[in-house]
């Protein structure tokens, strides 16, 4: 059977990057109905511009957060399954069609996800992400899906009420919780794709330090997602915003 899907796409100020992200998106080998919206987030560069360049809808949604991008996102969608990535993140060709294989052959499947690897870091960083952190994180949150490569049906994300647009870290994570309350939610790492390493370097160019500050990065992550998971906690600021408390 072939699925109905759209792709949401938030994005602020991403006209550096997202250019790849859409590409890539051109490129994908899937046969049925599959449309594309950039939700674009009270972007200040040419993020529109670049966007609206490869013939894909995009809105706008002009109160700030990535739960708002989201949520407008999924409000223009026609598909039956919202696919969530985001705007620096490339999709291998298969991406949707694998995807709906495995719907195909799961029904009680209600999401689906998988792990991310960095496309602009070396060898030794993905093979720790790919080899120590996501067994960590399959262990402390096994079915919890990350918003860069994510895939949910229309209709339990509506009936939970979507994104809380109150959060802005680990909006996906929260989804992920309340998605579990209504069938299956899988994280399968069948479904990789891959990212900047920019939110994980620090901005520094010499590998060593750009190594330890990712470890670290990589590890507050772990903290926040096992704080978000068991003790239902909220962030409500921004990843700037709470890097900037400290």
């Amino acid at each position: 059977m072939d699925n109905r899907f759209t792709v949401v796409i938030p994005a602020y100020n991403e006209a550096n990057y997202i250019g790849r992200c859409l590409e890539s998106l051109k490129t994908q080998d899937y046969a049925g109905f599959w449309e594309v919206i950039v939700a674009n987030n009270a972007s200040t560069d040419r993020t529109r511009e670049v966007a609206e360049s490869y013939g894909f809808t995009v809105v706008d949604e002009s109160q700030k957060g990535i739960s708002y991008a989201l949520r407008r996102g999924c409000a223009e969608a026609k598909g039956d399954i919202f696919l969530f990535t985001d705007a620096d993140t490339q999709l291998p060709s298969d991406w949707i069609s694998n995807i709906n294989a495995k719907f195909n052959n799961d029904p009680e499947l209600v999401a689906i996800g998988g792990p991310y690897l960095f496309y602009d870091a070396d060898i030794a960083v993905n093979f720790l992400v790919k080899e120590f952190i996501f067994r960590i994180y399959k262990k402390i949150a096994p079915s919890i899906l990350p918003c860069a490569n994510m895939a949910v049906k229309k209709e339990v994300y509506e009936k939970i009420g979507g994104f809380n647009p109150i959060i802005n870290w680990g909006q996906d994570i929260d989804l992920s919780k309340r998605l579990k309350s209504e069938g299956k939610v899988k994280f399968d790492t069948d479904i990789t794709v891959v990212t900047s390493f920019r939110r994980y370097s620090g901005g520094y160019d010499r590998k060593p330090i750009a190594m330890a500050h990712a470890v670290k990065e990589l590890c507050v992550q772990l903290t926040r997602c096992y704080l978000v998971t068991k003790k239902g906690k909220i962030y409500s600021k921004t990843q700037r915003e709470i890097r900037e408390d400290k």
